[in-house]
């Protein structure tokens, strides 16, 4: 039997410019799984299902807005996609993963699924990441802003309108 093939999840970054004196840098919301929700405790990005007629961008919006409340100054996409495999499904995932720049002067309003939110750097924020797959699309992400003035080929602003 083959494994079934699934891309119904997306994965969304949410990032801010910060200045600190004369340099800025690039810092990631980590947020925290509640007690009473699956993963508890880990760290992660917003990660969400794809809902029945939306696409995955549509999704990785509302995803992002359910988690956070942050409203998005742009977006993007990493042109990898995170995968997985489930042993309980018997199902292969891929994941489209988008990165959602905010406001650095604003804070999320989390929702039930998580319990904390914390900002870091992209270099401390990859060691709290759980899962192999979310270190490396935060390493990618690094990777891709070291110039924020320049978008790195694995990096790409997404047109919404």
């Amino acid at each position: 039997m083959v494994p079934r093939i699934k891309a119904n999840l997306v994965s969304v970054y949410v990032i801010r410019n910060v200045l600190q004196g004369t340099i800025n840098h690039i810092e990631l919301l980590m947020l925290q799984r509640s007690a009473d929700h699956i993963y508890a405790g880990d760290w992660q990005a917003v990660h969400g299902h794809i809902q029945l007629g939306e696409t995955a961008w549509e999704a990785a919006i509302r995803e992002q807005y359910e988690e956070t409340s942050l409203p998005v100054k742009s977006w993007l996409r990493l042109a990898e996609v995170e995968s997985f495999y489930n042993p309980e499904n018997d199902s292969l995932y891929f994941v489209p993963t988008f990165v959602s720049v905010v406001d650095p002067d604003i804070e999320p309003v989390l929702s039930d699924e998580h319990q904390a939110a914390v900002w870091r750097p992209l270099h401390q924020a990859i060691p709290m990441f759980s899962w192999e797959t979310q270190r490396s699309t935060v390493e990618l992400l690094r990777k891709s802003t070291t110039d924020w003035t320049k978008i790195g080929p694995a990096l790409m602003a997404l047109d919404l309108d």
